[in-house]
């Protein structure tokens, strides 16, 4: 897979202080077939219960929750563990498949919070460049459609840097209004994104940087668990000395 770095001066999509990070080139596992569900069946799991967030499960014990928890707060914790790796090993060790997951989620969380614009002007701009290809790759080609748009809206009418900073890249309506519409279109939802990634998570993984990933947060909860049983333990023996000692001085005071 080959990721097209987009550089424009002086906008959002090419800002001195974001250097654009190419992933490696390498093979991923075949995308899913894209979901075309209507919203009907795209909402049938709105009775689950939502996961509350990522808690040291592993990858097979996250997978296994499917069917008993919202599809969407599952990917929402691979998103939060892939996170946790990023601020442990850094952005640039991230493999293309973890980055995949956080520019999916990056895009879910902005434009379903304040559309097409928030993405592009908050700190998911780093996404930008791979955005496209990480919808491809999950299989979703109407979406990629809908993205592209959006983004050939921004590379004619570009988003300044004092826009951004002063918070004023909102008033330019007719930039607003065309990316209004391909809001609407993502909103419509022509394709179920949280399956979609599910599927592609699935289909990664036995990946190596996944395993490692989860093992190593489980490693550091196992630990976590070690120090307080070892800790436990030493209040215990130090509550028996304490009572031995005790019982001895009140034995020798009788005496």
């Amino acid at each position: 897979m080959r990721y097209v770095v987009i550089a424009v001066a002086g906008t959002v999509l090419g800002c001195s202080d974001q250097p654009q990070r190419t992933p490696a080139a390498r093979s991923p596992a075949a995308a899913p077939a894209p979901n075309t569900e209507t919203p009907a069946a795209q909402n049938a799991g709105a009775d689950l219960k939502w996961l509350d967030g990522y808690n040291g499960e592993t990858v097979d014990e996250l997978i296994s929750l499917e069917g008993k928890y919202r599809t969407d707060s599952l990917v929402v914790a691979f998103g939060q563990a892939m996170d946790q790796k990023a601020a442990r090993v850094g952005d640039g060790k991230l493999t293309e498949e973890e980055r995949v997951i956080l520019a999916i989620e990056a895009l879910e969380r902005e434009v379903n919070n304040g559309g097409y614009g928030q993405f592009f002007v908050n700190s998911s701009r780093e996404y930008v460049p791979i955005i496209a290809d990480a919808l491809r790759s999950i299989g979703c080609p109407k979406t990629v459609e809908i993205t592209q748009n959006a983004l050939k809206i921004v590379q004619q009418t570009p988003m300044t840097d004092y826009e951004i900073e002063n918070g004023t890249w909102e008033e330019n309506k007719e930039r607003q209004a065309a990316l209004g519409e391909c809001d609407s279109l993502y909103f419509e939802r022509p394709e179920n994104i949280e399956e979609s990634l599910f599927a592609f998570i699935k289909l990664n993984r036995a990946h190596p940087s996944f395993r490692y990933c989860f093992a190593l947060r489980l490693r550091q909860k196992l630990l976590g668990r070690v120090s307080q049983l070892v800790g436990r333990t030493k209040f215990a023996v130090n509550s028996i000395s304490c009572e031995q000692q005790l019982l001895s001085r009140m034995e020798n005071a009788s005496d």
